[in-house]
């Protein structure tokens, strides 16, 4: 998330949030979206997870 919140301005464009205020609100959506998927999965009779991986310069699987 770091690098999420101190890019904002850098690329010329005026931002009026600070990396705290940017980091509050990225963990306020990711606990909605975890919350919601939460839901999703109790209510669903089945589901199934999906993993993709792909290797990096050293050949080492990244998931």
């Amino acid at each position: 998330m770091n690098a999420t919140c101190s890019n904002l301005a850098s690329e010329g464009q005026t931002s009026y949030l600070s990396a705290t205020i940017c980091e509050e609100v990225m963990d306020l959506l990711a606990t909605k979206v975890k919350k919601i998927i939460i839901i999703d999965v109790k209510r669903a009779k089945y589901f199934s997870i999906i993993v993709d991986s792909t290797p990096d310069i050293s050949h080492t699987d990244q998931l």
